[in-house]
């Protein structure tokens, strides 16, 4: 397999001097594809088949245009990081009952008006507050803005969705800005090279971010490459916010 992690389906594909619409991801197309990060499905798709993205365990993003009108058996089984962001504003009734087994959340009513990408950074609005869901960029140094405009309104960041940033091996340094009052545990998961690290606060273990569950396992989860860490506001510094990082 290629390693590309962002996948974006085509709508249309050329055979010869033939244009023909696509319109179903075949059952097991991305079984076991384990170096899927994203997919964007387009206007077009009607059918997700059987077992389409089963046990893409790295996978934790994609986007469902309302064309799609059936979602078959297991098509994101074992998908255990997955967010599923709909444009439809509640489940059709062809899809499969067991379609989100295992997964994570899933979004409904999701568009152009709630849904966008900005400098590689992918942004939900819900509650009329912008939440960062992913990133599909390789550039290195990524700083997260406190505000972003979608159609001419502007919604403060406030969130880091889990697992937003993980296995983006090319980032080497992050910012965040104080406007962020949430951070997902994992969201720097696998980001092998992050060296260094501007946080708004830290009200937990530094492990935490990187996908540990105990402030023990700091030195298990905490990247050796991260060398710096910036804590630009906060009370106070968490016990056991730094311990056993070697």
């Amino acid at each position: 397999f290629i390693d590309i992690k962002d996948i974006v389906i085509s709508p249309t594909i050329t055979i010869g001097e033939n244009n023909y619409n696509v319109t179903k991801i075949g059952d097991y197309a991305f079984y076991n594809s384990y170096f899927i990060n994203s997919v964007s499905i387009p206007d077009g798709i009607e059918v997700v088949g059987k077992s389409a993205f089963q046990d893409s365990r790295k996978l934790v993003s994609i986007f469902i245009p309302d064309s799609v009108t059936s979602i078959e058996e297991n098509a994101f089984f074992g998908c255990d990081s997955l967010n599923v962001y709909c444009e439809a504003n509640k489940q059709p009734s062809e899809w499969d009952s067991g379609w989100k087994e295992s997964m994570s959340d899933v979004y409904w009513g999701i568009n152009e008006d709630n849904y966008i990408e900005q400098d590689g950074l992918v942004y939900v609005v819900l509650d009329k507050n912008a939440i960062v869901v992913g990133y599909k960029s390789t550039t290195p140094d990524v700083m997260i803005p406190s505000t972003i405009t979608i159609k001419g309104t502007d919604y403060s960041v406030t969130s880091i969705l889990y697992n937003a940033f993980i296995e983006c091996t090319n980032i080497t340094s992050v910012v965040i800005p104080e406007s962020v009052i949430s951070i997902g545990q994992g969201v720097f998961n696998g980001c092998s090279s992050l060296w260094s690290l501007t946080l708004p606060y830290i009200d937990t273990f530094l492990g935490y971010y990187f996908g540990s569950t105990s402030y023990k396992d700091n030195e298990l989860y905490v990247l050796r490459s991260l060398s710096k860490v910036v804590i630009t506001g906060g009370d106070k510094i968490d016990d056991y916010a730094f311990y056993n990082c070697k």
